[in-house]
């Protein structure tokens, strides 16, 4: 059987809590700012509503360009969405970061 040359590619993005998790999403594209800002306003806007019902939580990610771009840095100042400053070169502190390696070393 022959390998292909490219093997395809899937994303995802997701959150988790002590309280609970944000959905899944998982898409084909490569992520970009305007992606992201749309699973901001579709997934975590409202699932992190149900979540935590008094709003006081803090979002933890890391600097890659497409979380601090304009465009999804005004989205957090629109709606309040207080951010954790994270270290870069951290991964060992991210807990989703360790989820994902772990995830994609049993899909492998």
């Amino acid at each position: 059987m022959l390998k292909p040359k490219y093997p395809e590619k899937v994303y995802c993005w997701a959150g988790i809590s002590f309280k609970g998790v944000i959905r899944l999403q998982i898409f084909e594209e490569q992520l970009t700012g305007q992606l992201y800002e749309d699973i901001l306003k579709n997934v975590l806007i409202p699932d992190s509503k149900t979540i935590f019902k008094e709003n006081n939580w803090f979002l933890l990610q890391d600097k890659d360009l497409k979380y601090t771009c304009k465009l999804v840095t005004g989205f957090f100042e629109k709606h309040n969405i207080m951010l954790i400053d994270f270290l870069t070169n951290s991964p060992d502190l991210n807990v989703i970061e360790n989820l994902c390696g772990l995830l994609k070393s049993k899909i492998s």
